[in-house]
């Protein structure tokens, strides 16, 4: 009865502005509302058991999937450990996506390995348009860049939608990009700066997250690509949750960026610090 009551609560209180007089009433600020909102959602949604006739999916599960699709590519945790076991989960359009145990968590670590189209020059033009971050990186509702600390090291800002009850996600990622001259490698990495900001009442902060990539060329204009993340994207979300639709971001992430990089805004770009 009294989850039923909560659930009356949300749905009523969530249809004022947080301006108005009935909000405040029932809560202090939106981070306490969105907070309220998530655990309750939470507190409805159980680990699956085992089911011992055939299960058709809720509406309940579809939003699980969708929460879980738009979490694991626009904020990524490494653990770029050789002895990960990875499995694979997704073979498609030339992208492959697999998962792996990482030690010290509960989140599965996520690696996509692909060939792209592209030189280095145009693959790096396309990581530093940070605005550009909203056409391919899966569910982006807003990017731009924050400081510009030299030609391959950008610090941007990122806000990745999610379904109603659960809250928006932003982080500040810090990226950098170096290439090995011998090989012509190209090393990226993307951590989180997670105090660079101040934290938005009405967003939950990710409290951390990194991501390696490893690109390597391959002669003509191809690149290998294999990149490393695993995402905790904060707030009350159970690692199981998360764990449980991990590929279809990942893959619509490279899907998009293989068709975009190849366009004619980057066939022209050249870094001083990029040999191609």
């Amino acid at each position: 009865m009294s989850v039923l009551l909560f659930l009356i609560m949300v749905k009523y209180f969530s249809r004022f502005p947080e301006t108005s007089v009935y909000y405040k009433f029932a809560f202090k600020s939106a981070s306490a509302m969105n907070k309220f909102r998530e655990r309750i959602w939470l507190f409805t949604t159980r680990e699956p058991k085992s089911i011992p006739v055939p299960y058709n999916e809720s509406k309940k599960t579809a939003l699980m999937k969708k929460v879980i699709m738009l979490l694991l590519i626009s904020f990524a945790f490494t653990a770029a450990h050789a002895e990960t076991a990875w499995e694979l989960k997704k073979d498609k359009d030339g992208i492959k996506v697999y998962t792996g145990s990482i030690p010290n968590s509960n989140i599965k670590a996520v690696k996509v390995v692909c060939i792209v189209n592209a030189s280095l020059s145009q693959l790096t033009a396309l990581l530093l348009d940070t605005k550009a971050h909203e056409q391919w990186v899966y569910n982006t509702k807003t990017s731009y860049l924050v400081k510009q600390v030299s030609s391959a090291h950008w610090l941007y800002y990122s806000e990745v939608n999610m379904p109603w009850p659960l809250t928006n996600r932003d982080v500040v990622v810090d990226i950098n990009i170096t290439q090995q001259p011998a090989t012509k490698i190209m090393y990226v990495s993307a951590n989180t700066a997670e105090h660079y900001l101040p934290v938005n009442t009405d967003k939950v902060r990710v409290p951390l997250s990194k991501v390696n990539w490893i690109v390597t060329p391959m002669g003509n204009n191809q690149l290998s690509i294999e990149y490393i993340g695993q995402a905790d994207p904060g707030g009350d979300l159970p690692a199981w949750l998360v764990n449980s639709f991990s590929t279809k971001g990942p893959f619509e992430t490279f899907k998009k960026l293989k068709e975009l990089v190849a366009s004619s805004a980057y066939q022209h770009a050249r870094y001083d610090f990029i040999k191609d």
